[in-house]
């Protein structure tokens, strides 16, 4: 074998390790961008009072959920004697952070829904900003225990979205007056700094003579 052959092997090699390491740099590359926008949902209780809490589906992941599709299935305890019941809901986008509620069955007692029901079980279907699909399957169990460790966190509500709202009115009302009042201020400063318009001064016959015109008082 030859030199150059030996060399043109060598040569043939290092190409094809090249185009294996640019390769998987592609591939690394394509499923980084993919969890960047890679959606996440969550189910879980949402404490709204001290005996009330609703069950949200929260998408926690980096990116928007597309196409959403799922089933929400309230299962019933063995001995809890309430029947299965699936909602349906679907949404062309959920962002990060967002998400929907759902009142329980028996929202009005939250006792009585923890006690019939054993879980909350989140199927379906979604698509990434990318356009990969992805199955949804998520469940919140121990619904009774889950329930009973929440009212005893004695977690403080939110304050009602009206509240809210008034107090950064508030805030945003105090700088406001503040710049209507300089405003007031440079006006009247112009207003004293203008110089007062002339008053044409009329002839015998009822004629303005424009030539002794004098300002006004």
């Amino acid at each position: 074998m030859s030199a150059t052959e030996v060399l043109t092997g060598v040569l043939v090699l290092v190409t094809a390790y090249y185009a294996w390491q640019n390769q998987r740099m592609v591939g690394e590359m394509r499923r980084s961008r993919e969890l960047s926008v890679l959606p996440k949902l969550a189910v879980d209780l949402r404490l709204q009072g001290p005996t009330f809490a609703q069950v949200q589906v929260l998408n926690v992941g980096p990116g928007p959920a597309l196409a959403v599709d799922l089933r929400i299935a309230f299962e019933p305890s063995v001995d809890g004697g309430e029947e299965r019941e699936e909602r349906p809901w679907e949404a062309n986008v959920v962002v990060p952070g967002d998400g929907p509620v759902f009142d329980p069955p028996d929202a009005a007692v939250m006792d009585a829904f923890t006690a019939g029901y054993k879980q909350v079980r989140v199927t379906g279907s979604m698509q990434s900003a990318t356009g990969e699909h992805y199955d949804v399957e998520e469940v919140l169990d121990d619904l009774a225990g889950r329930w009973e460790r929440l009212q005893a966190s004695e977690q403080v509500l939110d304050r009602e979205p009206n509240e809210r709202i008034t107090r950064q009115l508030e805030r945003l009302e105090r700088p406001l007056d503040k710049g209507v009042d300089e405003l007031r201020k440079a006006r009247q400063a112009m207003e004293r700094l203008a110089p007062a318009p002339e008053r044409p001064v009329r002839r015998a016959d009822g004629a303005e003579d424009q030539s002794q015109s004098r300002p006004e008082p």
